[in-house]
């Protein structure tokens, strides 16, 4: 199955406060909309994972 990862500036940028709630809501939101997995992630450990929803 396909997969989207969306990755955003490590958390010792100064935009990360701003930026990641705006991956995460984009995340959720893609995986309703597409019924795919999707992850966002800074890259130094911080993750969230997004799965599609049960039929």
């Amino acid at each position: 199955m396909s997969h989207i990862q969306i990755a955003i500036a490590p958390s010792n940028d100064p935009d990360w406060d701003k930026a990641w709630p705006v991956a995460v809501a984009t995340a959720e939101y893609l995986t309703k909309v597409l019924g795919m997995p999707v992850t966002v992630s800074d890259g130094l450990g911080t993750a969230h994972d997004f799965d599609p929803p049960s039929n």
